[in-house]
């Protein structure tokens, strides 16, 4: 194979980067039987000359504040009004009806499809091939689950899962740009819903955690794009869950901020993670043998905070979704907020020890999430986000708790996540039983490898 710098031959001139190596400030090199630089090839993305500008004076030096400034840089996101989307996956993308049907199980209620849709065609337009892999291993492999019959897509969407899962290697190591880490950000997402439908899942945590490095120092801008809304809110909301039980510290700390968010998934509640990421924090020093009264003092201020949160709804959020949207999401959010203070309970007690406070939580837990069972399931969205209240109320009230968790089954797109969550609150309990007198989140990392998902 013939490899070169770019010549005449193939586009831009000799001396000129493609607008993605220039941007990334990489050297641009090609194969003289393709239009693409090797570097898109391999990312398998859309590969653009750089736009010449003409020449004149330097510019004058404008101040701008670092969301002015990259802003500018999302200009990608406009640049093919029609995506080039795979057409193997095209009537899953392309079509309204096609895309809900695709992602009915990440997404509260039909009224978020549009944005979430909007955003995905916007991040196809920049990188088709490997956001096409993704999507059809994870579609193959939820049919996949569904049929009682053998399985005909097996090796099919092992092959592409294996080669997005390269992609998402290689673009962890070498992103550079918003739209890398925005596309590297929803790739994560779909590569963990996929590993989680497979026997194992345990590398979930893995994927989760490595795309929020990679794209960690892009989330201050990210989060002030209010259409990625729908893609950077739910890593985050993933890894400070999985870091709140194990009592381990998220890598990214959600930013606040005055504008009210509502997310696909998590709802009205996204305004909760900063109050979220400190608990893991103090949480974390706590397991130091140096633990001190400060510490104690810490948790009392931070549950002040969190009793004091409430969910936001404005009057054009109100107008905006539906009453079962809404109703959902106030349930979600105020379960998350009374999990997340029983968790700080049990933080200072371990189980046996003011029970009563646990209790009276967790019930408090299971009264908001009751009345979902009510919601249809078929045809309808059913990401509701809430198997960690329901989680952390199981454990401490195990009858009524994993009796409620159970009935829930028919929401989920993951048919083992009951399974997993059942069989962990019975070891807790076990264990309970058996004299153990610590704390439960500290059994968690033995029994647990892959994402505790919400």
């Amino acid at each position: 194979m013939e490899v070169t710098r770019r010549s005449a031959t193939a586009g831009p001139t000799q001396s000129a980067a493609c607008e993605r190596c220039h941007r990334s400030r990489e050297r641009c090199t090609y194969d003289a039987n393709n239009h693409s630089c090797l570097r898109c090839l391999r990312f398998g993305i859309i590969c653009e000359s750089r736009k010449w500008k003409r020449m004149g004076r330097k510019p004058r030096s404008v101040q701008r504040s670092p969301v002015t400034g990259l802003r500018y840089s999302v200009h990608v996101y406009s640049l093919d009004p029609v995506p080039k989307v795979p057409e193997r996956i095209a009537e899953s993308i392309l079509s309204e009806e096609g895309f809900f049907n695709a992602t009915s199980h990440f997404m509260i209620g039909r009224t978020f499809a549009e944005g979430f849709r909007r955003v995905v065609l916007q991040l196809f337009a920049y990188s088709p091939e490997v956001l096409g892999d993704g999507c059809q291993a994870l579609a193959e492999s939820m049919r996949t689950q569904r049929s009682s019959s053998s399985d005909p897509f097996l090796s099919h969407h092992l092959k592409l899962g294996t080669r997005c899962l390269r992609s998402f290697i290689a673009m962890s190591a070498t992103a550079k740009s918003m739209q890398d880490a925005a596309v590297l950000t929803f790739l994560g997402q779909i590569l963990l819903a996929y590993n989680a439908l497979l026997p194992l899942g345990s590398s979930t945590r893995i994927v989760t955690r490595g795309s929020l490095l990679a794209s960690r120092s892009w989330y201050p801008v990210m989060q002030n794009l209010p259409v990625l809304d729908n893609i950077t809110v739910v890593p985050v909301l993933i890894d400070t869950i999985d870091c709140l039980i194990r009592r381990e510290v998220p890598i990214v700390r959600w930013q606040e901020t005055e504008r009210v968010i509502v997310d696909r998934f998590a709802g009205v509640s996204s305004s909760l993670l900063p109050l979220m990421y400190d608990v893991c924090i103090i949480s974390h020093r706590a397991k130091e043998p140096t633990f001190t009264s400060a510490l104690n003092y810490q948790y009392c201020q931070i549950e002040d905070s969190i009793v004091r949160w409430q969910p936001q709804v404005t009057s054009e959020i109100s107008e905006k979704y539906t009453k079962n949207e809404l109703d959902l999401m106030i349930a979600q959010a105020r379960s998350y907020r009374l999990a997340v203070l029983l968790i700080i309970h049990r933080l200072r007690y371990s189980l046996g020890v003011e029970d009563n406070i646990g209790c009276r939580y967790a019930n408090r837990i299971l009264e908001e999430l009751t009345p979902l069972l009510q919601y249809p399931s078929e045809k309808a969205a059913t990401g509701f986000g809430i198997d960690f209240p329901l989680l952390v109320a199981a454990i401490e009230i195990p009858e009524r708790g994993m009796e409620l968790l159970t009935r829930f089954e028919r929401f989920r797109y993951r048919t083992r996540q009951a399974e997993d969550m059942l069989n962990l609150i019975g070891k807790i309990q076990r264990a309970r039983l058996s004299g153990y007198e610590g704390l439960w989140f500290d059994l968690i990392g033995d029994w647990m490898t892959g994402d505790i998902l919400p």
